[in-house]
C-alpha cells in the first residue's frame, strides 16, 4: 500500500463503498439465479456481507494515523469555536500572549544572569566590587573613575580589573564646584516650580573618561572591557541645560580634565599617595 492512502481517505471511502455496492448487486443476482425472489435475494446478500457501515468505518480507521486525525478534529472544533465566540477568543489570545511574553522575559534574565557563563576564563572566580555607606542609608555607591584606577594600581587581591561594556556609553559629568555655584544662583533667584538640569551639557564616554584620568594621573592603563550590563539600558546620557542657562544664567566653567585634576589632587592629599605627573602632597606643602 502507498502512503498516499492516508491523505486520500475520502476517495478511498467512496471507492470501497462502490465495491461493497457492486458485491451486493452481484450476490443478489446470483441468489435470484438460484430461484430466490428479488427481495429475499437482496436481503440474503446483505446478511452474507454484514454491516456495510461498520466495514467502511474499519477501512477508514486502517487508512488513518490516529494522533493526526484526532489533532485535525480538535483543530476544526477549535476553529468553529473561535468563529462563534470572537470576544472570548481575543481574551484567551491576549492571556496566552502575556503569559508567553512574561515567561520569555523571565527566562532571558535568568539565562543571562544565572545560567549563561560569562565569556572569561575561570568565570567562577569573577567578583563584582561595590561600595556601600550603611551609615547614610545608601546600600550601593557608584565607583568613581579614580577609585577604579586606584584598584588597578594599588590592589594586590585581584589579578585584573575591567569595565562593563565597550566603553562607548556616555555620561554628562559636572564638577561639584559648578553644582554648588548653580545652587547659590538658584537660591538667589526668584524662580519657583521649575526643574533645572545642572550639568556640563557635554557627552563623555567611559573610554574618554579613563583616558583623561590616566593622563591626569600620569599613568597608562588601558581599560579591559567586559559584556555590557543589562541593568543599564540607557546608552547615552546628555542633560538639557537650556533652562538653567535661561533662568539662572548657569553654565559650567570647570572642564572635565580640570575637575579630574582637582579630584586626584584631593585624593592624593587625603591618602598621602603620590601620583605620577603631579606634585606630592608633602612637596606641595613645603613649596607653599
Amino acid at each position: 500500500m502507498s502512503w498516499r492512502r492516508f491523505f486520500r481517505r475520502a476517495q478511498w471511502d467512496r471507492d470501497r463503498a462502490e465495491e461493497l455496492r457492486s458485491y451486493i448487486e452481484i450476490e443478489t443476482d446470483e441468489n435470484i439465479a438460484r430461484g430466490m425472489s428479488p427481495q429475499a435475494a437482496h436481503r440474503a446478500a446483505h446478511i452474507k456481507l454484514g454491516n456495510t457501515v461498520r466495514i467502511r468505518e474499519e477501512i477508514y480507521r486502517m487508512n488513518t494515523i490516529s494522533p493526526l486525525d484526532a489533532l485535525g478534529r480538535d483543530l476544526r472544533l477549535a476553529l468553529r469555536g473561535i468563529r462563534r465566540r470572537p470576544g472570548f477568543t481575543l481574551a484567551v489570545v491576549l492571556t496566552l500572549a502575556l503569559g508567553i511574553g512574561a515567561n520569555t522575559a523571565i527566562f532571558g534574565v535568568v539565562n543571562g544572569v544565572l545560567l549563561k557563563p560569562l565569556p572569561y576564563p575561570h568565570a567562577s572566580e569573577l567578583v563584582s566590587i561595590k561600595h556601600t555607606a550603611p551609615g547614610f542609608g545608601v546600600p550601593v555607591l557608584r565607583m568613581s573613575a579614580s577609585q577604579y584606577f586606584t584598584y588597578r594600581e594599588e590592589g594586590r587581591v585581584f589579578q585584573h580589573l575591567g569595565l562593563y561594556g565597550d566603553g562607548g556609553q556616555t555620561m554628562d559629568f559636572v564638577y561639584v564646584a559648578d553644582i554648588a555655584r548653580a545652587n547659590v544662583r538658584a537660591a538667589m533667584s526668584s524662580i519657583t516650580d521649575e526643574v533645572l538640569n545642572i550639568a556640563s551639557g557635554t557627552e563623555t564616554s567611559l573610554t574618554e573618561l579613563a583616558v583623561a584620568l590616566g593622563r591626569v594621573m600620569g599613568v597608562e592603563l588601558p581599560p579591559e572591557y567586559g559584556p555590557a550590563r543589562k541593568a543599564t539600558p540607557v546608552w547615552r546620557r546628555l542633560a538639557d541645560v537650556r533652562n538653567a542657562e535661561r533662568l539662572i544664567g548657569f553654565k559650567s566653567e570647570v572642564t572635565l580634565e580640570e575637575g579630574l585634576r582637582e579630584l586626584v589632587q584631593w585624593w592624593s592629599t587625603e591618602t598621602g599617595t603620590p601620583v605620577p605627573g603631579m606634585i606630592a602632597p608633602q612637596a606641595a606643602a613645603t613649596t607653599s
